[in-house]
C-alpha cells in the first residue's frame, strides 16, 4: 500500500490524479516528453540496499512497458547514470550514501531535467517525504507499497 502523510502530500496526490485524468482526456499523450501510451518507459533505480535494488529490477524487468536503464547505490552514481541514459523516471531511496535521496534528486534533475523522481522511504516519515518533495521528487512511496502500486506510480510519473 502507498503510504502518504499530511495535508500537503494529500494535495499532491489529488493534483497528480487530476493531471492524469487530463492527460487521458487529451488522447493519452504522456505529459513529459510527449510519449504516447504504450511507449517504453526508461527507469533508473537508486538504492543502497542491494535486495531492494534487486526487487525493483525484477519489477521493472518483468513489465513490458518498463525498461531498466541503470541501477546505482549512491547519489553520485545515480546522477551519472541519469546523465548517460536520460530516464523518464528514477526511483530514489531517501537514505543512501553521497547526500541521500534529496541530493540524488537534485543531481538527477540537473543531469536529466526531464526525469521524474519517485522517492522511496523505509517509513512514512513526513520529514523524509517533505525532504524529497522539496528536492524535486514527483511522488513519495513507502517501501511496503505493493509491486502493482510501484509499477503504477512509475507509469503515472512518466505521464507527468
Amino acid at each position: 500500500m502507498i503510504t502518504l502523510q499530511g495535508a500537503v502530500l494529500g494535495d499532491l496526490v489529488r493534483h497528480a490524479a487530476q493531471e492524469e485524468a487530463l492527460g487521458a482526456a487529451v488522447g493519452g499523450t504522456l505529459a513529459s516528453g510527449g510519449m504516447a501510451e504504450g511507449d517504453t518507459i526508461k527507469v533508473l533505480i537508486a538504492d543502497d540496499d542491494a535486495s531492494v535494488r534487486a526487487v525493483l529490477q525484477g519489477l521493472v524487468g518483468g513489465a513490458e512497458d518498463l525498461k531498466l536503464v541503470g541501477a546505482a547505490d549512491a547519489a553520485a552514481g545515480a546522477a551519472e547514470l541519469a546523465r548517460e541514459h536520460q530516464p523518464h523516471v528514477a526511483i530514489v531511496d531517501w537514505s543512501m550514501p553521497g547526500g541521500g535521496g534529496p541530493q540524488a534528486a537534485k543531481e538527477i534533475g540537473d543531469a536529466s531535467p526531464g526525469t521524474r523522481v519517485i522517492a522511496l522511504t523505509a517509513s512514512d516519515s513526513e520529514h523524509a517525504a517533505l525532504d524529497m518533495l522539496q528536492a524535486g521528487a514527483a511522488n513519495v512511496l513507502v517501501r511496503d507499497a505493493s509491486m502493482p502500486e510501484i509499477a503504477e506510480a512509475i507509469r503515472a510519473a512518466a505521464r507527468g
